[in-house]
C-alpha cells in the first residue's frame, strides 16, 4: 500500500485570454492565442485533479481560485478484495452513492463556479513547498500598471515592484496565517489598494484607480466690523461751572 502524496498546484502567469471566445473541446476548449486546449478543472475533485495532471504532465487549465496553492492529498489505494464479502458490499453500496453525488455536483458545477474567481494558464505541480506563492497581475484603465509597489506591512517585508508588463510574483513563508493579512499596492498617482490574502494569494487582478485631486478652496474673507473697547475715564475740573442766569446760593446747614 503507497503512502499518499501531497502535491501544490499553481498557475504563476494567469492568462487573460477570455474562456468563452474558446472551441469547444472534449476535455475543455482550444485557444487559438496560445494553439493549446485548456482543460477545465472547475468541477474536478482533488484526487481526479491530481490523477490528470500527473497523467498529462500539467499543461494549461482552467481553475477555481480556491483549488490553487493548497495541499492537495492523493488517497490511498485500499484492497477490498481482502476484506470479508459482506463489509464489500457494504463499501460498493458507499462507493455508488458517492459517485452519484459526484455526477451531481459536476452537473451543476458552474453554479459554485460563480462563487470563485476563474484563473487560465499554464500549470505547475509540484511537491509541497515551503514557501507560498504571492502572484498577480496589476493594471489601470489604460492596461498594465508598471512601477506599482506591493508589500505587506504585518511581515515587516521590504516592497516588491511589478515589472514593466504589472506582474509581480513574492514568497512568504508556507505556515504564514492568512488571516486578517493584507497586501497593500501602492502607485504614485493612484489610490492605494489593501487586498485581502485569505481570499486567495496567487492569479491576484488588482484594479488601480487614478488619485482624486479634489480642488482646493481659499476661504471667502468678509468684512467684519471691529469694536474698540477701552477703559473710560472720568476727569474732574474743580468747582462746577454755573452758565450764567443759573446762580445758586448755598446756604451753610
Amino acid at each position: 500500500m503507497k503512502k499518499s502524496s501531497a502535491v501544490n498546484i499553481s498557475v504563476p502567469k494567469p492568462c487573460g485570454e477570455n474562456w468563452n471566445n474558446m472551441t469547444p473541446e472534449a476535455q475543455g476548449r482550444h485557444c487559438q492565442s496560445c494553439a493549446k486546449v485548456v482543460t477545465d478543472y472547475t468541477i474536478m475533485s482533488d484526487a481526479r485533479l491530481i490523477q490528470h495532471l500527473t497523467d498529462n504532465k500539467g499543461g494549461c487549465g482552467r481553475f477555481r481560485s480556491d483549488q490553487l496553492s493548497r495541499t492537495l492529498a492523493q488517497p490511498m489505494p485500499t484492497q477490498i478484495w481482502a476484506f470479508p464479502r459482506f463489509m464489500v458490499n457494504s463499501v460498493t453500496a458507499i462507493a455508488t452513492a458517492l459517485a452519484s453525488s459526484f455526477a451531481v455536483f459536476e452537473a451543476h458545477g458552474q453554479e459554485s463556479i460563480s462563487q470563485n474567481e476563474i484563473l487560465l494558464g499554464d500549470t505547475v505541480m509540484g511537491a509541497h513547498p515551503e514557501m507560498r506563492q504571492i502572484s498577480g497581475l496589476v493594471v489601470s484603465d489604460d492596461g498594465a500598471l508598471s512601477r506599482a509597489a506591493v508589500f505587506i506591512p504585518a511581515l515587516s517585508m521590504e516592497k516588491h515592484y511589478v515589472d514593466e508588463n504589472g506582474y509581480f510574483n513574492m514568497e512568504i513563508p508556507w505556515d504564514t496565517d492568512l488571516r486578517n493579512l493584507k497586501l497593500i499596492v501602492e502607485r504614485d498617482g493612484y489610490a492605494s489598494q489593501a487586498i485581502d490574502l485569505n481570499r486567495g494569494t496567487v492569479g491576484l487582478h488588482i484594479a488601480m484607480l487614478p488619485q482624486r485631486c479634489e480642488p482646493i478652496v481659499e476661504p471667502e474673507l468678509m468684512g467684519i466690523p471691529v469694536i474698540e473697547m477701552g477703559k473710560m475715564e472720568i476727569h474732574t475740573t474743580g468747582e462746577p461751572r454755573i452758565e450764567p442766569g443759573q446762580e445758586k446760593v448755598f446756604e451753610k446747614q
